[in-house]
């Protein structure tokens, strides 16, 4: 059974009336024809949904394994095609679950933040997106997500797709994973630039 089509249709009708989603930049990067993966700020539980109906292929989600401890919860999540992740350590099952997702041309999504931000500032950028990235030869599609309270327009801003594809000769090792993960630090942190100063004009 899979609950992610009615999931997507009553959060698309429910936000758009309690926090009004809006992808003010970068609308032709959420390519539902592309296989990539999306990685946005994670700041409230229900950010993914706020991902997913501007996407219009199913999103494979991954969660916080304690999400799927509670028996409903976790099998709500499963048939929603959400996976989980064991944020307290190097989750090798999970990395080879996402990159062979992506190699049935499924998308997946990560929050690359490993947890809610509750300051609303970014935290630090975890590796686990990128060695996806590097293992599946997939592209990343960056996002940051500005939601200011129910009844305000959440304002999403997506930049343009960045890609992992080694070079002749390159591997898969620590260096080429820290500079992966400092090349999508350093988007994100900018679309979070983006979001401050379109607040302030």
């Amino acid at each position: 059974m899979n609950l992610y089509p009615l999931a997507r249709g009553l959060a698309n009708a429910l936000f758009c009336v309690f926090f009004r989603p809006r992808v003010v930049l970068g609308q032709e990067h959420l390519n539902p024809d592309e296989t990539v993966i999306y990685c946005a700020n994670h700041r409230h539980f229900y950010d993914p949904f706020l991902i997913a109906v501007h996407v219009k292929k199913q999103i494979h989600f991954m969660a916080k394994k304690e999400l799927f401890e509670n028996k409903i919860l976790g099998w709500i999540m499963t048939h929603l095609g959400a996976f989980p992740v064991d944020r307290g350590r190097a989750d090798v099952a999970s990395i080879k679950r996402a990159v062979t997702a992506l190699e049935e041309d499924k998308i997946v999504g990560i929050f690359p933040e490993g947890t809610r931000s509750h300051d609303d500032a970014m935290g630090q950028i975890h590796a686990g997106a990128v060695w996806i990235a590097l293992k599946s030869g997939k592209a990343i599609v960056p996002a940051y997500i500005d939601s200011r309270g129910l009844f305000k327009q959440t304002r999403i801003f997506v930049g343009e797709k960045i890609d992992f594809t080694l070079g002749e000769g390159e591997r898969i090792n620590a260096a080429t994973r820290d500079a992966a993960a400092q090349k999508l630090s350093q988007a994100m942190l900018e679309l979070e630039a983006i979001a401050e100063n379109w607040s302030k004009n």
